[in-house]
């Protein structure tokens, strides 16, 4: 029995081992059939339509590229003009010092940073319409660069060519020598008011005429005297003479009716001095006068009271500082004055005797403000020994026809003896260069 209970197992064991081998055959079998199936499969299509449009853009990606080396060849091109004949196009140095610094503060805004004192040279085409360079202190802008950063209110006042400027000659002219004896100017400014008048050539020489002491607040005749100067560079040196003219009030203004003047004026001389300090400049005005004998063309307002400024000084520092754009901007100035009121009597031999002396010493404080575009016209307010000064213009013919107005006030005090309780004044004004 046990011989065969082993056979019947042996047997069982011999059954499920081959049942085992054919399953996994079969398993074999169906793995490499799938695979055989995979491998015979067809590869999925290549998207044509993607692969067209991402080599158009390539292509038109790299011609962008050279259009754009292109046009940046042109414009470069465009913002200069060919050495060969840049020398022969009008050019000229600017001398007028608020141009300067409006040009300056415009070449800082490009970060360009010429020296402040550096000469201002300008070239504009042959009609004198356009300008194509500017120079400064080894800092360029190009025409180009002049139409995108220089404001056309600017621009338009550097090609009128309306102040003191130097004319640079072409290459051939430069070369001639200049006649020592009867020199050319290439440029004369000239404006006269009732105010007073000024004449300045491209040299920096000239001739300058005031009515009043605007400096202390007494402007036109009220101050009682004009100074005749002559200009040599920053320098003014000249004579004081009385105004004979402007007792009682007068309606040269037309409808307005001037009042007369109080004070007296003498004879003297006057020195005015500038000079440029880092950003700012000083400026010195000193006045003297005497009146020792009344003259028979002598007008005094009161023989037993002839008051009259017997001396003026004042030391002024100034910063212009811009505001908003370059078109509009302001200039202060702070500084120390000092003047001298004498009283005199005339005698029976017609001699003045000084009988009192009045000094004042005050600090100044002005405010000019300017405004240049379209409209151009101007502001100045000032304090000096408790005193109001206000004066304005307007510009009514670009660059020929102005009206300016003049007027003083007494503040915080009463009027003094030689004093208007208020003062005002109105004029034209008409400049013009050649």
């Amino acid at each position: 029995m046990f011989f065969i209970f082993l056979l019947s197992t042996l047997f069982s064991l011999a059954t499920l081992r081959a049942q085992t081998q054919t399953d996994t055959t079969r398993a074999d079998t169906t793995k490499g059939s799938s695979t055989v199936q995979q491998q015979q499969q067809p590869p999925k299509p290549v998207d044509t339509a993607a692969v067209n449009a991402a080599r158009k853009l390539w292509t038109q990606l790299q011609e962008k590229r050279a259009d754009r080396s292109m046009l940046q060849r042109i414009l470069a091109s465009l913002n200069v003009v060919d050495s060969v004949y840049l020398a022969h196009y009008p050019s000229w140095v600017v001398r007028d010092e608020d141009l300067k610094q409006r040009m300056y503060k415009t070449f800082r805004n490009r970060y360009k940073f010429p020296s402040r004192d550096s000469d201002l040279v300008v070239t504009s085409n042959p009609s004198k319409s356009e300008i194509v360079r500017v120079e400064m202190g080894g800092s360029i802008f190009g025409r180009e660069e002049v139409r995108l950063y220089v404001a056309d209110s600017l621009q338009r006042t550097i090609l009128a060519s309306n102040y003191p400027l130097s004319a640079v000659d072409p290459p051939e002219v430069r070369a001639k020598r200049v006649d020592p004896i009867n020199p050319v100017a290439q440029s004369i400014f000239v404006e006269g008011s009732l105010f007073g008048a000024k004449v300045l050539s491209s040299g920096g020489w000239g001739g300058e005429v005031r009515v009043g002491l605007d400096d202390i607040g007494y402007p036109f005749w009220s101050g009682g005297e004009a100074e005749m100067l002559a200009i040599i560079d920053q320098l003014k040196l000249g004579v004081v003479l009385p105004l004979n003219v402007g007792l009682g009030d007068n309606n040269i203004a037309g409808p307005v009716n001037i009042l007369g003047r109080r004070l007296n004026g003498g004879t003297g001389f006057a020195i005015e001095y500038h000079m440029k300090i880092g950003e700012g400049n000083v400026s010195m005005h000193f006045v003297t006068e005497t009146l020792n004998k009344k003259d028979s063309i002598d007008s005094f307002t009161n023989d037993n009271n002839v008051y009259f400024v017997h001396a003026m000084a004042q030391v002024l520092y100034s910063r212009r500082i811009f505001v908003i754009d370059n078109e509009n901007f302001l200039t202060m100035k702070v500084g120390f004055g000092y003047h001298q009121i004498d009283r005199g009597m005339v005698q029976p031999n017609l001699s003045v005797t000084t009988t009192d002396r009045f000094d004042y010493y005050s600090p100044v404080f002005r405010i000019d403000y300017l405004r240049q575009g379209m409209r151009t016209y101007g502001i100045t307010a000032q304090i000096y020994s408790e005193n109001l000064y206000l004066a304005a213009w307007i510009e009514l013919l670009q660059n020929f026809f102005y009206v300016d107005v003049k007027y003083n006030l007494p503040v915080v005090r009463q009027p003094l003896p030689w004093e208007q309780p208020n003062f005002f004044m109105i004029s034209p004004r008409i400049r013009f260069a050649f």
